[in-house]
């Protein structure tokens, strides 16, 4: 069994060639620690989601993910 190299961020969907569903983005604080996507930048001190479709910070003031430019 190998060994973890880092904390855990939360569980990976399958990739098994045949799913096609995508996953939801979380939508609290409480599921950003969970989902293994997602990460705190403490340079800018904002969230950030890396999805297959590009990447995405947390705006707080509308509660939404917006694309990182």
């Amino acid at each position: 069994m190998a060994e973890s190299l880092g904390p855990h961020r939360g569980t990976a969907p399958p990739n098994d060639g045949m799913s096609a569903v995508q996953v939801a983005f979380p939508r609290t604080q409480e599921d950003f620690v969970k989902d293994y996507r997602v990460s705190f930048d403490k340079s800018n001190k904002k969230w950030v989601l890396e999805d297959d479709g590009g990447e995405w910070e947390w705006n707080e003031k509308f509660d939404k993910w917006v694309p990182s430019v």
